[in-house]
């Protein structure tokens, strides 16, 4: 750091101190650790809540009165749809039996 100084000033003096300047941002950022890189975002998984959204998206164009996704873990359980486990552990919702017992279950419902 430079003491400030009350003499006269010339235009070098002006771009050494620049210089310093930028140089010691230069060292401050390089010593700052860097941002953390962002962890990668899982995989999609069709799950049994993601299942309860897409049925209640139907039943409400049905005008029929929306379910609680404990109601689609429960008809899992239940085997009413094929259920899978995902790799990182999530169960996973087979959109083909799934699709075909919403269809059946919201029209017996209607």
């Amino acid at each position: 750091m430079h003491a400030i100084t009350t003499g006269p000033a010339t235009l070098d003096d002006y771009r050494s101190a620049l210089a310093e300047a930028q140089a010691e941002l230069a060292a401050l950022k390089a010593a700052k650790p860097g941002k953390a890189l962002k962890a990668e975002k899982r995989p999609y998984v069709f799950t049994p809540f993601q299942a309860h959204k897409v049925m209640n998206d139907e039943r409400a164009d049905l005008g029929l009165p929306p379910v609680t996704p404990q109601m689609l873990y429960s008809y899992a359980r239940k085997g009413k749809f094929v259920i899978t486990q995902a790799a990182d552990g999530r169960k996973q919702v087979d959109t083909e039996s799934f699709y075909a017992w919403m269809r059946a279950f919201n029209a017996k419902n209607a």
